[in-house]
């Protein structure tokens, strides 16, 4: 459940984003981002405070933390959506989450998950490995990427497979394996 919460908040903050970059239209975003916000941060607030006797009981804090975590997230969507209302400030910070985005992508090789334009990613989505992800791979046309695709999932099962390397360690077999197939690119 805490999965498809985030990944809703998640797509529904990427695409006001998206629309923040539209000068007026950024406007109505920043308002409705604003508002959703609020309403995570203040439900998120009485969960924190609702299962804090039981958290005290348990001892187990995994609840709680998650709870605070949006508090956190919402205060971010107040203060994002309030620079991202400004016209051609959204524009500006568009842009440059979409930048961020793209760095590091120089190895030829990246897999685009959603969350590295966020400054606050959902780390329940990151951790879990479940954002939607597409990949790059630079002067790679579409055959192209399904057999390097191919190649790469026979390296991380020949690594382990999937549940035991982190996305760092999955990143890396992709970007060998296409350093080692760039040739063909050509």
């Amino acid at each position: 459940m805490q999965i498809a919460i985030d990944q809703n908040f998640n797509n529904i903050e990427n695409t006001l984003s998206f629309i923040a970059a539209f000068p007026v239209a950024g406007i109505l975003a920043g308002a409705v981002k604003i508002i959703l916000g609020g309403f995570q941060a203040i439900t998120a607030l009485v969960c924190s405070i609702l299962i804090l006797i039981p958290v005290l009981i348990t001892g187990d804090w995994d609840s709680f933390n998650y709870a605070v975590s949006h508090i956190a997230h919402g205060v971010g969507n107040i203060l994002a959506a309030i620079l991202e209302a400004f016209p051609l400030l959204g524009t500006i910070m568009f842009l440059f989450r979409i930048t961020m985005a793209s760095s590091g992508s120089d190895s030829g090789a990246y897999i685009r998950t959603g969350h590295e334009n966020k400054w606050m990613p959902y780390s329940s989505l990151v951790e879990n490995g479940l954002v939607e992800h597409e990949w790059y791979i630079d002067g790679a046309i579409s055959t192209d990427v399904d057999t390097v695709r191919e190649k790469i999932d026979k390296e991380i099962v020949k690594n382990g497979g999937v549940s035991l390397l982190t996305k760092k360690q999955q990143l890396n077999i992709v970007i060998a394996t296409v350093k080692g197939m760039s040739h063909s690119f050509s």
